[in-house]
């Protein structure tokens, strides 16, 4: 850590985005896609990635899209924080992490960064400034920022006006208000502090905290049929986007927040998606056998296996058909 650089010595924005473009990282799972940044452990020691615990959590397989464009498995996960929502994974082949943490969490009314990536190319910063300081429970306090996250930024690094990771930008809600959270650095330290080796199966158990069977639907792929492209793109984006600010909510305890999340979500595209018959059934079939279940929890997961099913119908139906990389969707709009 070094101390704060007086305003005169502070680098540019455009010096940031570069910097920090070095350290963002694509990650591709079966179910999409997320974003995480390099870091290095307590010992200086790289090979390291941070990113949201939800974004990953129950993937089978991860691959690693890296800055200077290789793609590597990722077959280890080095922590886990599920109550401030953060995932360590352990990335083979890489020497170096370009960013260095905050010596301290900025102030109200500092001016933060979040680098940004999408479709495995970096597109810059998001320029805003910390709006309020929450606490969110006991051991929690994150950065509210002043600017909405884009919706492919999720588990991206904030940055100080000197480039240092204040910690890592995550989408939230607060009542029907959808806020940019950043969870701080401190927690990303704790886990850096002593890295495990755990399989990445151990990524499933955030979805298994609860001891309760998965229901994800297994739809077939005419479920699809009728729906337009765009359709199914907006479709894709509005549950994916439902996940990111949902999950959260549910691993801090609010299982109310994360089912209204997720049911707000349904009756909206239950009420839009006209254009697609067999996906609004389904979402209307979660609807009623999530409204049957007193317990906001049971109706959270309720919810959330009706998302998935839909969501891995999709990726399945992208699969079929087999278009030319250049011409397929960029699937950053599937998940973050």
């Amino acid at each position: 850590m070094s101390s704060p650089l007086p305003p005169s010595h502070l680098p540019s924005p455009e010096h940031i985005a570069a910097e920090a473009s070095r350290a963002l990282v694509q990650l591709e799972m079966p179910f999409g896609t997320a974003v995480g940044f390099l870091v290095s452990d307590a010992a200086g020691r790289a090979g390291y990635l941070v990113t949201n615990l939800h974004a990953v959590a129950g993937a089978a397989t991860i691959r690693a899209l890296l800055p200077d464009g290789q793609r590597v498995a990722v077959h280890e996960v080095a922590g886990l924080d599920a109550r401030h929502d953060l995932a360590l994974l352990r990335v083979p082949g890489v020497e170096s992490a370009p960013l260095q943490g905050a010596a301290a969490a900025p102030r109200e009314g500092a001016r933060v960064f979040v680098a940004v990536r999408s479709g495995g190319s970096p597109e810059g910063l998001l320029d805003t400034r910390v709006r309020a300081v929450q606490q969110l429970g006991s051991n929690f306090t994150a950065l509210e920022l002043g600017e909405p996250l884009p919706t492919h930024a999720t588990g991206a690094p904030a940055l100080d006006a000197a480039g240092r990771v204040v910690g890592v930008a995550t989408a939230a809600k607060r009542d029907t208000q959808e806020v940019t959270l950043v969870i701080l650095w401190r927690y990303v330290q704790a886990l850096l502090q002593a890295p495990a080796a755990l399989p990445l199966t151990s990524l499933a158990r955030p979805l298994q905290q609860v001891a309760r069977p998965r229901e994800v639907p297994e739809h077939p792929l005419s479920l699809l049929e009728g729906c337009p492209l765009p359709a199914l793109e907006a479709l894709a984006s509005s549950l994916a986007h439902a996940i990111r600010v949902g999950a959260p909510a549910y691993n801090r305890g609010d299982a109310e927040g994360c089912a209204r999340v997720y049911a707000e979500t349904a009756e909206q595209l239950v009420a839009e998606r006209a254009d697609c018959p067999g996906p609004r059934a389904a979402l209307q079939e979660g609807l009623a056998r999530a409204r049957a279940l007193e317990d906001p929890d049971d109706r959270a997961w309720s919810l959330r296996d009706t998302f998935d099913g839909l969501l891995l119908a999709l990726e399945r139906w992208m699969q079929a058909r087999a278009a030319p990389p250049a011409q397929r969707p960029a699937r950053k709009e599937y998940l973050n």
